[in-house]
């Protein structure tokens, strides 16, 4: 009987000490990765875009409508909650569009930091995933939102690294009806699965890096890429919003 307790403790102790060999290694990459930074495109800043970053979670803001985009029809697609006359309202006089990228357990299961439990952590450290687009009015003036200057070239290839992101049947976006927080948001299927090394933060940087910003090569949480986000592509107002 001795014996056996003595192996399960020894069990037990490898087990927690791996774990924490694994969590530091983690934590390490997540040091190193705010650290060392993509090159960046280095060319002149044409375009505006912003980061909406909360202490957990980071999207992405792109204008509404312009010569490269136009997201209006993401609004009759049938994941928002109002009529289509609502719908299209809503988008026509929104100015820009929040994306952001996650598990799927967690943003149905999570919609403010006080629903976070055990269970939605666990379950989204491995998970299918989500898109969640929100229709935005002058996001310069919302709390956590920074602006970001883009290249031309770098604007491009980031709208169309976003669009590559979407689910599509028959050529049009795939919408998860009824999970969205609000009148102005929806969620949409999306491609790629969740996991501790493609989180919603690195999805962000993954897609500035694209961009062509100077940003952290590994940046699974959004103070680790908010941080990371170079000085240099952080702009005011001297382009519009």
């Amino acid at each position: 009987m001795i014996g056996k307790l003595r192996f399960l403790a020894e069990g037990i102790a490898l087990t927690i000490g791996a774990m924490a060999a694994i969590l530091g290694l983690y934590m390490a990459l997540v040091a190193g990765g705010a650290l060392l930074r993509t090159a960046g495109d280095g060319l002149p800043h044409t375009r505006l875009i912003h980061i909406y970053s909360t202490p957990v979670h980071a999207e992405i803001i792109l204008p509404m409508a312009d010569d490269v985009a136009d997201w209006r029809h993401l609004a009759s697609a049938g994941g928002l909650r109002g009529t289509p006359a609502e719908n299209e309202a809503l988008a026509a006089n929104a100015t820009h569009v929040s994306i952001g990228w996650g598990a799927e357990s967690f943003y149905r299961n999570v919609h403010q930091l006080s629903d976070i439990g055990l269970d939605d952590v666990l379950d989204g450290i491995w998970d299918d995933s989500l898109l969640h687009v929100s229709f935005l009015n002058k996001p310069d003036v919302i709390p956590g939102v920074m602006a970001i200057g883009l290249s031309e070239p770098g604007y491009r290839n980031l709208v169309a690294a976003v669009e590559a992101e979407f689910v599509r049947k028959n050529g049009k976006v795939v919408a998860a009806p009824g999970e969205s927080y609000g009148t102005n948001d929806a969620f949409f299927d999306a491609v790629d699965s969740y996991s501790p090394l493609e989180t919603c933060n690195e999805w962000v940087g993954d897609m500035l890096e694209v961009a062509g910003v100077v940003v952290g090569r590994f940046t699974p949480f959004s103070k680790t890429l908010i941080f990371s986000i170079s000085v240099g592509d952080r702009v005011g107002d001297e382009l519009g919003n």
